[in-house]
């Protein structure tokens, strides 16, 4: 079980986030501060099944708006039939299918609108039907008391909200209207609404039964999602000293205890000796110290748990030197990344299935430090997926940005995510992703694949020109999204200010014309710096694909049929070409020996034009 989409509403600065779609493995909030990141995570928390949502969550725009929290779950056949065997239904799924659960506070679950109809479906919609036939037998008997006034009583109008309710309504009603019905001369209509009666309360006893399946269904879904873990940098710190009898009252002891395998119970055997325990803690303390140096790739530092009369000590112990250092006294970057350890360890080894949820990482970390927090992230999320916010450009991964979602905060509608990057304008929420991008530039060239950088126009150009940087084998180019024509140059200006070389990449079309008259007249580069994908007029980046490669692999549906270019069925369908694009890139290992020689001949000859332009500039440097 994986979760497709969030939407959060009326918590906090959030009013109506949007659908979030998450990333399978790492999913990266970025944003200003003060955009509503934390907001979003704390949500994610609030929604896990052994918390409520919590009371500050009530935003100060409406204080009579109610929290919710809705998050739609991917589940595999396998996992959905077990469920649905729960309410007494042979489960006969196939394929996954997408079930959403919306939280509302403080601690309600339910099903939203399009699980409940697929669940009513399974249950052939018993419940809409039910309602139906109740109403039924409400208006003949309604009909028939009008007709009948003698009789002195209306029909009530029903509550269909509340099945216990509407069962204690109808029973109520039967029990005025029996010693009345004497006053229905006619015998036929009299029989009529005895019966009618006597239905619609036996219906409204299934409608309930039925509801309650619903009920059982929805507690066995929550009760199999995933647990929420969010990480509080400081929480948790361990103690430089603690009586051993009271060990098992902190928890960070705990937490310690129970990563690094340590029998607390063990230690506190009265008939064990002072020297077994010693040694106890000694090879224990082995352990600890070589798996935590595989995470910390900074200074060395050895981490001991050790005796000390009857207190149980942990110390930090400095390559080379003999003082013992408490956590107190380490940088507040150490105590972080020690804190974040023993989180992840500790829910990593779990057994169970977990979403780690990380607000800043490694905030009191230097860049370095910050891109080990990355690593161990990434290495970590196949098991435990990971959403985390930042505004840290060292966090993010410029090749990877379509694991980015955007946060901003407007005035009118509060926090919103936008999961395109090219929608948003923002120069703050956009100011790490474009740092990000010549993140090892200004420190010196460490890394080749930063040092030509090409600015392209359009979204879609990233996604395929990154997708043949795989295909291709070639990674001498450094593609970056310029945010469409207008922007190009001044993304290209900040690169320039970093000492970058840069290309400008454009269609063959009408917009390369102007981009190339805006950037010579306007911002003085060189005609030498601005390229097309072709030499030929009315060339798009997708009609670099041959048509059959472009049906095959891009729009992945071989009854396709075209007479057009690529570019132009793209347009005329209105297909999402930055969709179809980003889709692609997901696949680009896989497209190696799949593409046509045509269609990788055509981009090869693209990277070429670039890479020999890039030569001839370092060339004329000399």
């Amino acid at each position: 079980m994986r979760i497709k989409k969030v939407r959060i509403n009326n918590y906090r600065s959030v009013q109506n986030s949007g659908d979030i779609y998450l990333e399978e493995k790492v999913t990266i909030l970025a944003g200003k501060n003060e955009s509503g990141k934390t907001a979003i995570l704390e949500a994610l928390e609030d929604f896990d099944k052994d918390k409520e949502i919590r009371k500050e969550a009530k935003p100060i725009f409406n204080e009579e708006a109610v929290s919710q929290v809705a998050v739609t779950f991917t589940l595999s056949a396998d996992e959905v039939n077990p469920l649905l065997q729960t309410i007494g239904l042979e489960g006969k799924e196939e394929k996954s299918c997408d079930l959403t659960i919306t939280k509302t506070f403080p601690k309600t679950y339910d099903l939203d609108g399009d699980t409940s109809k697929w669940l009513n479906g399974k249950l052939d919609g018993q419940a809409n039907e039910t309602r139906k036939a109740i109403k039924g037998k409400a208006s003949s008997i309604s009909s028939a008391l009008k007709k009948n006034e003698s009789v002195g009583l209306a029909f009530p109008e029903l509550d269909f909200s509340d099945t216990a309710s509407l069962v204690k309504q109808l029973t109520d009603f039967q029990q005025q209207l029996t010693p009345l019905l004497p006053k229905i001369e006619d015998e036929t209509q009299r029989n009529a609404a005895t019966q009618d009666l006597a239905e619609a309360v036996k219906l409204a006893q299934q409608l309930q039964a039925t509801l309650d399946l619903v009920r059982k269904f929805t507690d066995a879904l929550v009760k199999s999602t995933p647990n929420f873990i969010y990480f509080d940098s400081f929480e948790n710190l361990l103690p430089f000293q603690i009586p051993l009898a009271e060990a098992k009252k902190n928890k960070a002891v705990l937490n310690f205890a129970k990563i690094s395998e340590i029998d607390l119970d063990l230690l506190l055997n009265a008939e064990r000796t002072r020297q077994q325990n010693i040694n106890y803690l000694s090879r224990k303390s082995t352990t600890i110290t070589g798996d935590f140096l595989d995470f910390w790739n900074q200074d060395k530092v050895e981490l001991e748990a050790m005796l000390d009369g009857d207190n149980l000590v942990f110390g930090f112990v400095e390559e080379g030197k003999s003082e013992k250092f408490s956590m107190q006294q380490r940088s507040k970057g150490f105590q972080w990344f020690l804190s974040f350890y023993i989180q992840l360890k500790l829910h990593y080894e779990s057994g169970t299935q977990n979403y780690l949820l990380v607000d800043e990482p490694g905030l009191y970390l230097h860049a370095k430090a910050q891109r080990d927090v990355l690593s161990v992230l990434e290495d970590r999320s196949a098991k435990m997926p990971v959403i985390f916010s930042t505004h840290s450009p060292y966090l993010l991964d410029p090749d990877k940005l379509d694991r980015v979602r955007l946060v901003f905060r407007g005035r009118e509608d509060g926090t919103t995510v936008e999961s395109k990057i090219h929608k948003v304008s923002d120069k703050e929420t956009l100011t790490p992703i474009l740092t990000a991008i010549g993140l090892e530039i200004t420190s010196g060239i460490t890394n080749p694949d930063k040092l030509n950088n090409v600015v392209v126009e359009g979204p879609s150009d990233w996604y395929y020109l990154t997708s043949f940087k795989t295909i291709l084998d070639d990674g001498q180019l450094n593609f970056i999204y310029g945010g469409g024509s207008g922007n190009m140059p001044k993304v290209g200006t900040i690169l320039h200010g970093w000492g970058c070389k840069v290309l400008y990449l454009y269609d063959s079309d009408q917009g390369k014309k102007d981009g190339e008259k805006n950037l010579t007249k306007r911002w003085l580069v060189e005609k030498a710096q601005i390229k097309a994908v072709s030499d030929s007029d009315g060339v798009r980046i997708e009609d670099l694909f041959t048509q059959e490669d472009f049906i095959n692999h891009v729009l992945e549906d071989s009854s396709k049929t075209y007479k057009s270019s690529n570019s132009e069925y793209v347009t005329k369908a209105k297909a999402d070409k930055v969709l179809l694009a980003k889709k692609f890139l997901s696949r680009a290992t896989e497209m190696k020996d799949k593409l046509s020689k045509d269609t990788k001949e055509n981009f090869k000859k693209v990277f070429e034009v670039l890479i020999k332009e890039f030569s001839s500039e370092e060339k004329a440097k000399v």
